[in-house]
Formats: structure tokens, sequence, C-alpha cells
């Protein structure tokens, strides 16, 4: 853990917060939508008060601060650092209310500030250097990567202002995360229970009738989960749901969040396995509804209960931008009784791209499948070629030879250590480099000749010999390859798969009909070969794509999302 020197002063110019208030009613303030914590959309914008490097801190065109210190799912390089020279320089956050303030976290690259003031005001004057600042903390020992200054006495005001000490050329500031709560928040009063016939009132008129209630002290999902489930209830219906710990034991209607004592007592308990099923419930008791699903290693069940609760209530995210989130606004919030249990049709689920922020409601995720093209991480030319096959070189088309002996044992060892290093990795990748120039040497022949596919059988016997030693000490790990371009085509039927061996099915079908249309010959061809494979007994996956400008130009520059091609895919494959 990174060690910061601390000095805190806090005057009396500013109210504070006592340290009793509920930890579990602390949250990010700033509109970081990386972060693993509960964020808030406070709608804080921040200011510089000198001249940065970087023209992307204010928005082209207007005079509005960019968001890069606050948006945490955007890359790491240049244009998501604040880069300054030469002198001294402030940011100052405005938060547009008072706020109570716990604690700060700022990442910094490369070069660094000497200290950083951390400080607080309820006004500003007309020039914010004019105005009355309380130093709240300083770091005085600023280190590379994240730092974190706790405000013990939780001080409460409208601004904050980091005052940066250069003592080099320049600074690198990433990001600010910063942590509180509003100041009118303290322990709520759990709203009485009200029913509409068999329906359980959540709010009405802008008026709670439920709270929601999770562990404090158990896992981070959870506590993600339950604030955004309580912030997009109190947006759809005006009312401010309070949110409990489980330890305050709070009354009424309770939507109860995660796996943990509550929910046991309740009799409900989610099995906690990875890898394993991966699903969720969501389950009517009383008044209560629980909401939970398995966490274990990667997966997100009980966010995928919640994001499953909110699209039955009408919700649904397009995009990461707001305006892509549909959030239906109600008078009245009802729910009959529900009794849910979910798992997800496929194993892994994965969209390049696609920010953390929507994939968690999309229910992506799931195991950890590696199957990317890997003989040049397995084998770099530099390394082995000349052990590997002294005959050949690495320029151009290559393959390693797949039946040479130190080829399979040398790889058994690298996913071996995978396995042992990535408790998560539950496939290694085999998938062999994007090109041609497959071994012709006697023993590869030897699996070539047959029916089908020669590369194909090559590929398929290589995975079957690694998964066979593999097996050996880690009985449960599988590999992976793609089937796609040279080893598109099936082997033939002589050659099944030995247990743990996945085949990823590029999909090269047409993508102006669905696989499942009879009219299109190459969609026919297509699902004839994805039965071949599947008949070698292997476990089956599907790599997606929707580039038709890959194999006619004329496509490069016209938009192409064909929903209905992609969604009628996708039940094919189910």
């Amino acid at each position: 853990m990174t060690k910061v020197r601390i000095s805190l002063v806090c005057l009396c110019m500013l109210s504070v917060v006592t340290a009793s208030a509920d930890p579990i009613r602390w949250r990010l303030l700033s509109d970081n939508r990386g972060y693993p914590g509960p964020g808030l959309h406070t709608g804080v914008t921040y200011t510089w008060e000198s001249e940065t490097t970087n023209p992307a801190d204010v928005v082209p065109g207007t005079e509005k601060p960019g968001r890069r210190l606050l948006d945490g799912d955007s890359p790491r390089n240049w244009h998501t650092t604040t880069g300054f020279n030469y002198k001294d320089n402030a940011v100052t956050f405005d938060f547009k209310q008072p706020y109570a303030f716990t604690k700060l976290r700022l990442l910094f690259h490369q070069a660094l500030p000497e200290y950083v003031e951390v400080l607080g005001a309820e006004e500003l004057a007309e020039k914010p250097e004019e105005s009355e600042w309380t130093s709240l903390a300083k770091l005085d020992d600023v280190q590379e990567g994240w730092n974190e200054i706790l405000l013990s006495e939780q001080p409460q005001a409208r601004y904050l202002r980091l005052f940066l000490k250069l003592h080099e050329w320049g600074i690198y500031f990433r990001e600010a995360q910063i942590i509180g709560m509003k100041v009118e928040e303290g322990t709520p009063t759990p709203p009485p229970v009200r029913r509409q016939g068999k329906k359980l009132v959540l709010a009405e008129a802008g008026k709670p009738y439920c709270s929601v209630v999770t562990d404090e002290q158990g896992s981070q999902q959870a506590i993600n989960a339950a604030w955004q489930l309580k912030d997009t209830l109190d947006e759809m219906t005006r009312a401010n749901i309070p949110i409990f710990d489980i330890r305050e034991r709070p009354t009424g209607a309770r939507l109860i969040i995660g796996n943990n004592m509550l929910t046991k007592s309740l009799g409900v308990e989610v099995p906690q396995q990875y890898p394993g099923e991966q699903g969720f419930l969501i389950q009517s008791i009383g008044d209560d509804i629980v909401l939970a699903g398995n966490e274990a290693g990667l997966y997100h069940g009980t966010q995928d209960a919640v994001s499953e609760f909110l699209r039955m209530q009408g919700c649904g995210w397009f995009a990461d931008d707001p305006l892509w989130h549909c959030i239906p606004q109600k008078d009245r919030l009802a729910v009959a009784p529900l009794d849910i249990v979910s798992q997800p049709a496929m194993q892994m689920r994965n969209i390049w791209y696609v920010p953390k922020s929507v994939a968690r409601n999309w229910g992506l995720g799931g195991d950890q499948i590696a199957s990317g093209h890997a003989y040049v991480y397995l084998f770099p030319p530099d390394q082995y070629f000349e052990e590997i096959d002294g005959k050949r070189t690495a320029e151009g088309e290559w393959q390693p030879c797949t039946t040479n002996p130190d080829v399979i044992r040398l790889t058994v060892e690298k996913a071996r250590a995978a396995f042992d290093k990535n408790p998560n990795l539950v496939t290694f990748s085999l998938t062999n480099n994007d090109c041609g120039g497959f071994c012709q040497c006697p023993e590869c022949q030897k699996v070539r000749e047959g029916e089908g596919n020669p590369n194909a059988r090559v590929m398929l016997k290589f995975a079957n010999n690694v998964a066979r030693e593999l097996r050996k000490t880690h009985p449960d790990a599988r590999v992976c390859f793609l089937a796609y371009w040279y080893t598109f085509g099936a082997p033939g039927p002589d050659m099944k798969a030995e247990p743990g061996v996945v085949v990823m099915v590029v999909d090269e079908g047409c993508k102006a009909h669905a696989l499942d249309d009879p009219t299109c010959e190459r969609n026919v061809g297509w699902c004839q070969n994805f039965e071949a494979w599947a008949a070698t007994g292997a476990e089956m996956a599907i790599y997606e794509w929707y580039i038709p400008g890959c194999s006619d130009k004329r496509w490069l520059k016209l938009p192409w999302v064909s929903g209905d091609v992609a969604v009628r895919n996708i039940r094919w494959w189910i």
C-alpha cells in the first residue's frame, strides 16, 4: 500500500458532519463512471485557475470544462491527462450544493507535484482567488498512481479546491474521485408499507414506501448495485428512497440487495462458485424483495438481478451517455409478487469497446475465455524458432509445427503457468497465427490426410494433445482455438474433440441475411459447417462481427448496423 504523509487542518469557518454518520451513505460525488464505488451524478464541474497545456481540458467551441478528470472509462493516454508547465496550478470543483466530504482519491502519472493542498468554501467571490478558502488537508508526499486523502472531520462545502505546488517542469493529473454525501442526509426513517391489491407500492406521488438494504461490509458489487437501484428509482419516481445497512435493522418494505445475513435469514442463499452457475434470483418474501446472484470470481449475478428488475420497470441503457438512458417517469411504482430464477444462455458474453457502465446493465461478462491469436506469445520467434524448427524462418506467413513434442510440451507448461497465475482464467488460447503457413512436415502431413479441412485437422489434433496433458494437473481447465479463415472448415467425422476443447467458430456468413434464412446459400453452408464442428464433441463458442467492408471496400464508408440479423443470429445459436 502506498504510504502518504497527511497533515489535516480543519478551521471553524466551515461546518462539519460528525464522524458517526453511517458509512453506507458516503459515496462518489464526482461523475466518474469507471470508479468501482457507487457514483452519484451531481452535475459537478471543474475549472482550472491557470492555463494548461492540454486543449482537451475545455470542450471545443465552449467555455465548459472537459470531463477527463471525472470520466474514468476514458483511455489512459496524453489526451486524458491534464498537463501543464512551469507554474503552480489549481483546480476548483463546484458541486452545485453543499456536500459533506470524507475522502479524495487523486491519480497522478510521471511528473508529480511537490504537494497538494485541499481547500473548501461554501461560497465563491467573483474572482475565485479572492474567495475565503479553508485549508482541509495537505498531501506532502505525492506518489505516482493513486493517492488517498482522508478528511476525518467531514467538512461541509459546495466548492473544493486542489492547489498543486510544482517543483519540476510539469505535472500529469489524470483523475479525481471525491467521496461524500448530501448535507441533509443523516440516518433516514424507514417509510411505511403501502399495497395496491397484491402489488407492493415502492413509491407514489414523490414519496418513498420502501427502502434499499444491503451489507456495507459485504461485496462492493452489492453496494454498487444497491446504489444504482436507489438512484434509478429516485429518478423514476422523484422519491428519495432511503438506503440502509442491514445492521440498522430497517422495518417496512425492503429491497434487499446481495447475499448477506438478512437474505439467509429469509431462507434465500445463492451458491457462490466460479466457474459455475452464473445466475441470479428476484424473489418476493412478504414485504421484502430479494435481489441476489452469484458474485464469485468474475460473475456479476447481483448486478444482473438489479439490472433485470429495473428493465422490468421499463428502464433501458443503450449507450454510455445519459442521453441514451431510458428511465421512465412514474407517479406510482408498484410491483406484483416476483419469483424469478435466471441463468444466462451463454457462459461468456463480451462485446468490444462497450463501456463498463453499459456492460453492467447488459449482462455481459461470465467466464474468462482466451481465444485470440496466441502463437506469437507462446513462441516468440526470436526466442524459440530455431529450437522448434531450424529449417524454417518466421518471415512471412508461419505457424509452428504442432505435432512437435517440444511444441506440445512448451504449450502445456505455459498453459499451466497461466492457470496458476490467474484463478479466473477458464480457457487458454491455442489459436494459430492470423495467416497460412501451416507446417508440412511428415508428421503434420499424416494428420492432414483424411476428410475435411486439413488445417482444422491439425488444429484439433494439437488442441487434443494439449488438453489431454493439461487435464493431468488441471482437470477443469479448457483450451480454445478459432475456427476462422484457414481453419474455418470443419475436420472430417473421423476426428473427435477431447474433453476440455473449445472451438470458437467465427461468423463468416452473409451479413445481409440471418443465419436461419434458408434462401441464403452462404448461410446454409455456414450452419452446416457449424454443426459439423459441433459433431466433433467440442464445446462451442461464437465470434460474431459486422464488417462487410472487409471483403468489399464499397461498403467502407457506409453505416452498417443490422439489428434484425444480430438478434436472429443470437437466437439461432442459443
